[in-house]
């Protein structure tokens, strides 16, 4: 099993289940273990989802997104743009980018699942969409992908730029005027 498919084994155990997740990583490569202890410490270290997401991405980049790349985070999300429904697309683009990056876009992604962990199908879309968006709960993460920083610079008056990114985002592609 790669990293992500020992994680996902060995959290579907029940928690008090030694026996199991044992049998999940029996099944891992040296490299997918050692990622795996990686990221499972740093959670068992986290007391809140704020302290994951902060603490524990580059973890979990390295578990769920193996790779050296090159892509920045702001060039992963436009390579994923350009996969619609393709799985192994989507592997590519987290694949070649670099691990600020893939840390970044793995804040994004724990960030809104958190947010919006109780709903599902469309529901969730538009939770995700709003957690993402200006004044959402994900936002400083959106911020710092598009400025390919781990943290968000500092809006000194307005809109920050991932409010503008988030915007704009909304706007149709021949709407100059938005």
């Amino acid at each position: 099993l790669d990293c992500s498919e020992l994680a996902s084994c060995a959290y579907a155990c029940d928690e008090d289940d030694a026996e199991c997740e044992s049998a999940c990583v029996e099944q891992g490569s040296v490299a997918s273990v050692q990622a795996f202890d990686g990221l499972d410490s740093c959670l068992d270290s986290c007391e809140s989802a704020e302290c994951i997401f902060e603490e524990c991405a580059a973890e979990g980049a390295a578990c769920y997104f193996p790779g050296e790349g090159e892509l920045s985070c702001s060039g992963i999300n436009d390579c994923l743009g350009t996969c619609d429904e393709d799985g192994a697309c989507v592997d590519a683009c987290f694949a070649a980018g670099d691990d600020t990056g893939k840390s970044i876009w793995i804040q994004i992604l724990w960030c809104s699942n958190s947010a919006c962990a109780d709903f599902s199908g469309d529901a969730y879309t538009e939770c995700r969409n709003n957690a993402l968006a200006p004044g959402g709960a994900c936002v400083d993460y959106v911020t710092a992908c598009f400025f390919d920083e781990e943290e968000s610079p500092a809006v000194t008056e307005g809109l920050s730029c991932g409010d503008v990114y988030s915007c704009q985002a909304e706007c149709d592609a021949d709407d100059e005027a938005c």
